[in-house]
């Protein structure tokens, strides 16, 4: 985005980054908007109220290239003195998952496909590098040649020949592994989805249990007013 565009629209970002909710801090989201124009789209920490039913409405975002339908809804929020757009989707269990961003200008459903599709990449490239070795498909070499020299070397030239062949071979078989892998595109890609949704029903309950074991450690695990009433009954026995 250049300079003259961002000056013409005091809303528009450079550009949006994605990340999940480690990242999360509001006042860096404020910096990164003040000085670079830089907005984010992220998970919200640490929600603990509940919108109404009522608010949410039928939705269809493009998740990694599939439409997937979802119930949204958006409201403003402040946090930590910068006001940012939230939105939640209201899963089937009742779960709310919120994702906050400073993005003013993209629609609803994109900001949510945008989130989710994340999420489902790093499934997706994690998936590939631990079944398929992506990772190692990327190789680097140099191959030092001398410009002074003017006569072929025999030697070189079987050599080389044997490399070209060599590499052909191997591009028949790269072309042959990544014909598996467009077969079973589509396949991978539900798969991931399933994985993302129950990625997403884990990462709730959790929520659920941190909260629960932080009012836990502020219980007292014996009741002082029941301990006495009992000492009473027994005495009185």
């Amino acid at each position: 985005m250049s300079e003259e565009e961002l000056a013409k629209d005091a809303k528009r970002p450079r550009f949006t980054i994605i990340f999940d909710r480690e990242a999360y801090e509001p006042k860096f989201f404020k910096s990164r908007w003040e000085k670079y124009r830089i907005a984010v789209i992220t998970y919200r920490k640490a929600v603990k109220d509940k919108w109404a039913v009522e608010e949410f409405a039928d939705y269809k975002a493009l998740v990694i290239g599939k439409e997937v339908n979802m119930k949204l809804a958006e409201q403003r929020v402040l946090l930590s003195d910068i006001e940012m757009r939230e939105i939640r989707k209201l899963s089937d269990s009742g779960h709310q998952t919120s994702i906050v961003t400073t993005n003013e200008q993209i629609v609803i459903e994109t900001v949510v496909g945008k989130m989710f599709s994340r999420w489902s990449q790093e499934n997706f490239f994690r998936y590939m590098m631990q079944d398929y070795d992506l990772d190692k498909l990327a190789e680097y070499g140099v191959e030092a040649i001398d410009p002074q020299k003017k006569v072929v070397n025999p030697s070189y030239k079987k050599l080389n020949d044997e490399i070209k062949k060599l590499r052909e071979k191997q591009n028949r078989l790269k072309a042959k592994f990544f014909q598996i892998i467009e077969k079973d595109l589509e396949q991978m890609k539900e798969k991931i989805q399933q994985q993302a949704e129950l990625q997403e029903k884990i990462a709730s309950y959790q929520i659920e249990i941190n909260e629960k074991l932080k009012v836990r450690k502020q219980t007292s695990y014996l009741d002082i007013t029941l301990c006495f009433q009992y000492a009473q009954v027994n005495c009185m026995l």
